[in-house]
């Protein structure tokens, strides 16, 4: 019984190092991406909090076409996962147009605005299994608010 209890422990702590460490990488990759200064801006600084909240929680990951993966996109069990979210997301949504008009300060689309506006008020995205990696990328109140007005 000693056994089995100690290699369940093992086990258990195993997992959760493998999982902390995994989601201090991506918490530290995220940010500094996000910190990237090669992202398009616009003149207009709400415009600007808007691209910056969109880059910072990772929307363009699985909601633009050309977004830059991290390392672990390729392993076999991450691959599949990602693949699916990414394919599912884009065909949901394309995040292009949004940010294009944005950049280029011009009005976003209605149809556009309606989706983002209906994702904020039902808080749909991102979905649990991405927060679960992504802690930061949680959108707060006040995050919400800003991307709603």
């Amino acid at each position: 019984m000693k056994k089995i209890t100690l290699y369940a422990t093992t086990v258990i702590t195993v997992g959760l190092l493998c999982y902390l460490g995994l989601s201090g990488y991506v918490w530290y990759y995220d940010k500094q991406r996000s910190k990237k200064s090669d992202v398009q801006a616009s003149v207009v600084g709400e415009n600007n909090k808007i691209l910056g909240y969109f880059r910072e929680k990772g929307c363009d990951y699985c909601h633009t076409p050309s977004a830059e993966l991290p390392f672990y996109s390729s392993f076999p069990v991450a691959k599949q996962l990602m693949d699916y979210d990414i394919q599912l997301g884009y065909k949901s949504f394309n995040l292009e147009a949004v940010r294009a008009a944005l950049i280029a300060d011009t009005p976003v689309p209605q149809s556009e605005l309606n989706k983002i506006e209906w994702v904020m008020q039902h808080q749909t995205m991102p979905p649990t299994r991405y927060v679960a990696l992504h802690w930061a990328g949680g959108v707060s109140d006040k995050e919400r608010t800003d991307i709603l007005n």
